[in-house]
């Protein structure tokens, strides 16, 4: 019943938080540098069964932020910062499009 070690992902200060994605192939982190990290796993093979998780986007903030969490379609990130702010990011194009009418990946709404 021993819980064996399987991946590690390397933050360079500490990390304050993290979760799974709805589908389980990504996971966001928030770390102590003001860095919010999504990575994500490619699907295993027989050839690499152990998980190789690999950053896919790095959002910066100016202050750190301590938790995240995703809706359940896996659409939305939020983030909660220190500045007393929930922020809401979308990865998806064209739900950004019809959000905003652009083509940026992150989109942000605050909330005090």
């Amino acid at each position: 019943d021993d819980l064996k070690l399987v991946s590690n992902l390397n933050h360079p200060e500490g990390v304050k938080g993290a979760c799974f994605s709805p589908d389980e192939q990504h996971i966001v982190t928030c770390c102590s540098d003001q860095k919010v990290r999504l990575y994500h796993m490619p699907t295993p093979t027989t050839a690499v069964p152990v998980p190789q998780w690999k950053v896919q986007r790095e959002l910066v903030f100016p202050f750190i932020c301590y938790c995240a969490a995703f809706t359940n379609d896996g659409q939305w990130l939020m983030t909660g910062c220190e500045d007393g702010h929930l922020r809401f990011h979308c990865w998806d194009r064209e739900l950004l499009a019809e959000e905003k009418g652009d083509d940026e990946l992150t989109s942000n709404r605050h909330f005090q």
